[in-house]
């Protein structure tokens, strides 16, 4: 189980096993990141030796949330039994709209983006939210090899984003959960698993949660 709090309202989701959350308070996200990699390498021989690669995809993956307005992130680290690295982030940010983020609103701003892949995505606790899926291209520097002279390349990263336009209710803000990865062989998997953690996605009154 997840819990997280901002301002008076809450939320709720629940979490696989394996995932990794951030500390929101946090003024650095990519030191947490970094810490926890360390942590993942002294648990798991792969990962230590795949750190380069698992840590230049983290960073690819947690970009969507390096956020001020960010509300709950988290990050995953692990392989397939054949070694092949998997990492994905998932984050939480608040946003004010003046309209709020009716879905058939929200929707048809977001058709206008031919690249985007959108849809109506039902929710047990929520309702009717609009989801989007597209690819991110980011260009991304490649260092030369150890000993090399050679400046350094310049390549495209790619990242698979999904996107949830959440509204919150008794305001006009929207929560957005994007989840992220860079592992484009699991893609459709990754779809399934954000899907399917967004489904348990509930608020709660602050007062409930506890607070922390």
């Amino acid at each position: 189980m997840t819990e997280m709090r901002k301002a008076e309202l809450g939320f709720w989701m629940n979490l696989p096993e394996g995932w990794l959350p951030l500390d929101v308070r946090s003024d650095s996200i990519p030191d947490q990141v970094r810490e926890l990699l360390e942590r993942r390498c002294v648990e798991d021989p792969l990962a230590a030796a795949h750190r380069g690669k698992l840590e230049q995809q983290l960073r690819q993956a947690v970009k969507m949330a390096r956020s001020q307005d960010l509300a709950f992130g988290a990050i995953l680290a692990t392989f397939t039994p054949d070694g092949l690295p998997i990492t994905a982030s998932l984050a939480l940010t608040r946003h004010r709209t003046i309209d709020g983020a009716e879905a058939a609103t929200v929707l048809s701003a977001l058709n206008e983006q031919r690249d985007k892949q959108n849809s109506l995505f039902d929710v047990p606790f929520l309702g009717t939210v609009v989801r989007s899926e597209y690819l991110d291209r980011t260009p991304v520097e490649v260092p030369p090899a150890r000993g090399s002279s050679a400046p350094a390349a310049t390549a495209t990263a790619e990242v698979a984003i999904f996107q949830y336009y959440i509204p919150v209710p008794r305001s006009t803000d929207v929560v957005i959960a994007t989840g992220a990865t860079p592992t484009l062989p699991m893609r459709a998997a990754f779809a399934q698993l954000f899907d399917a953690i967004i489904s348990t996605f509930q608020f709660v009154d602050g007062a409930d949660t506890g607070g922390r």
